[in-house]
């Protein structure tokens, strides 16, 4: 972590995830603990009148959507199966009081086509996803840019900092080889798909540490539009909705966040006062700010 950066804001956090968010969160207070113990550790070996050292990150606020419960409900009592077809057939009837269909129950065979179906489209999408597998074999791209690339670098022209104000500069970018393999990184891959498209092919920017772990050469440039594409689902990617059942299984981000927070105060204040500021606990003396939007329903706009 750059210990630079004294006050970060992250916007937009779902507030129940299936614990992907959750780790990622608090792993995130771990990193700010082991750096605020980096530089206790730094600042207690320097000499009294030596060199200032930077504080490190010492406020960090949470911002989560509305709870989505407040416009959903209670999923307890629900189930997964919706019998579409029958709802449909309901509305062909006749209303009454006096109906027997008001009052008694009964099965409907629209509800076991239905689950008949879904078993049979299931099953055969297991079974192309089970054909297919991952890709074993190369592919070679020969269209533009990689037709006109020398030595896996093309010839760009661009202005300083995005200012068209600024005299245009030709500078060398990085495309890759063109050759999609499995021996290649994952982001490598992905960004030569990317870089075909036109479109992606702007904002060039130097390589960071980030790039170069990931695959890009040390020094050079790659389009930004591109590799940041890589985080976009393709074109043709089906989304799936989840089920009431996945609903029900996802985690609340707040409170994991605060069962964490409260374990490592707990760990913190079991330590010794000479061994708190060294190692051995995951709590992190910051300031925390968790940031609880009002609900939809709540809201005086919402009735009006």
């Amino acid at each position: 972590m750059n210990p630079r950066l004294y006050s970060l804001t992250i916007s937009m956090i779902p507030r129940y995830s299936t614990g992907t968010v959750c780790q990622r969160l608090t792993n995130f207070l771990r990193l700010a603990a082991i750096q605020e113990q980096a530089i206790e550790s730094t600042r207690a070996m320097l000499p009294f009148r030596g060199p200032p050292v930077l504080q490190g990150l010492r406020h960090v606020r949470l911002e989560f959507e509305p709870d989505a419960k407040d416009e959903l409900g209670s999923l307890d009592s629900e189930t997964d199966d919706l019998d579409s077809e029958a709802l449909l057939e309901q509305g062909t009837e006749a209303f009454s009081f006096f109906s027997e269909s008001a009052w008694g129950t009964s099965s409907s065979p629209a509800r076991s086509r239905v689950k008949t179906q879904t078993a049979v489209a299931a099953g055969a999408e297991a079974a192309d996803t089970k054909d297919q597998g991952p890709f074993t074999t190369e592919e070679k791209i020969d269209g533009y840019p990689f037709n006109k690339a020398r030595d896996e670098q093309v010839s760009f022209t661009t202005n300083a900092g995005g200012d068209h104000n600024q005299p245009s500069k030709l500078v060398s970018v990085w495309v890759g080889s063109g050759i999609i393999s499995p021996e290649n990184p994952p982001a490598v891959n992905e960004y030569t798909r990317n870089v075909c498209d036109a479109a992606n092919r702007g904002g060039v920017c130097p390589a960071t540490p980030c790039h170069v772990a990931a695959g890009v050469p040390a020094g050079s440039f790659i389009f930004e539009r591109a590799w940041d594409s890589i985080m976009l689902p393709a074109a043709t990617a089906e989304v799936r909705l989840p089920t009431k059942a996945e609903l029900r299984g996802m985690q609340d981000v707040v409170a994991r966040i605060k069962a964490f927070r409260l374990e490592s105060r707990r760990q913190y204040a079991a330590l010794d006062a000479g061994r708190r500021n060294v190692s051995g606990h995951e709590y992190w003396r910051g300031r925390l700010e968790l940031v609880l939007p009002q609900g939809r329903v709540h809201s005086s706009d919402y009735w009006r």
